[in-house]
C-alpha cells in the first residue's frame, strides 16, 4: 500500500523479528543443515538448509534468490556454499534485506 506508513525497527524490536522469522523458516534447524531427518520431505539430517519451491530459500532466514541478490550475493553453487556455512553472512544479510526494503520503499512511494 503506497500511502502505508513505515516505522524503522529499535534493535530489539529487530531482534524479536528475527527471530520469530528464523522460528517460522528453519526452526531448531540453524543455519546451514537440518538438524533430523524429515522422510515426508525426503530430508535427511545433514542436507543442506534449502526450503520452499525447488529448495529454492536458504538458510536460517531462507531468503531467496531475489532476495540474496538484493544484497549483494549472487545465487551459484560457490556463493550458495559460502552463504550456507557462514552464520556471520546469513545474519548480515538479513540485516541488510530490512534496511533495503525500507529504502525501496521510500524510494517508490509517489
Amino acid at each position: 500500500k503506497r500511502d502505508a506508513e513505515i516505522a524503522d525497527f529499535s534493535e530489539s524490536d529487530f531482534y524479536v523479528f528475527k527471530e520469530a522469522v528464523a522460528g517460522k523458516e528453519s526452526g531448531p534447524h540453524g543455519y546451514s543443515t537440518y538438524a533430523f531427518d524429515i522422510p515426508s520431505a525426503n530430508i535427511k539430517k545433514g542436507d543442506p538448509l534449502k526450503g520452499g519451491a525447488n529448495k529454492h530459500y536458504l538458510g536460517k532466514y531462507q531468503m531467496g534468490k531475489d532476495a540474496l541478490s538484493d544484497v549483494g550475493i549472487d545465487y551459484n553453487a560457490t556463493s550458495i556454499k559460502k552463504y550456507l556455512n557462514s552464520p556471520a553472512q546469513q545474519e548480515k544479510a538479513f540485516k541488510r534485506k530490512k534496511i533495503f526494503s525500507k529504502d525501496f520503499y521510500e524510494l517508490t512511494k509517489a
